[in-house]
């Protein structure tokens, strides 16, 4: 299993940070490498939002697309995707990661970790 984490300032707040990352559907408007994504499924599980999406990343003559279940937790600002068993598509066996965001001077500290095989 690979995994990668960082922290980043950035000079926004949480709550705005939170809020892009939270709106999958926008990210083939800005996040390098993704072509398209579509939400199969959307529910409520509390206060949470869960969500089913295919992404579809391509680089050059490459295209894969995979499945993620995508939790989204507006009260603790935090957004976790990870591979859905029963959608098995794309490169990955199994892929995880996860966003959080904390107040920091000047902005916030964006947390991001990614795990894969």
């Amino acid at each position: 299993m690979h995994s990668f984490r960082t922290t980043r300032r950035v000079a926004f707040t949480p709550r705005q940070m939170f809020d892009l990352v939270a709106d999958v559907e926008t990210y083939p408007q800005f996040l390098p490498l993704c072509e398209a994504l579509a939400v199969r499924k959307r529910e409520r599980a509390g206060d949470k939002e869960v969500l089913i999406a295919d992404m579809t990343v391509g680089y050059k003559a490459i295209r894969e697309t995979f499945t993620s279940r995508v939790t989204v937790d507006p009260s603790l600002l935090l957004v976790h995707a990870g591979s859905v068993p029963e959608y098995p598509s794309g490169p990955f066996r199994r892929i995880e990661n996860h966003w959080s965001f904390a107040e920091a001077p000047g902005g916030c500290d964006v947390e991001f970790s990614i795990s894969y095989e």
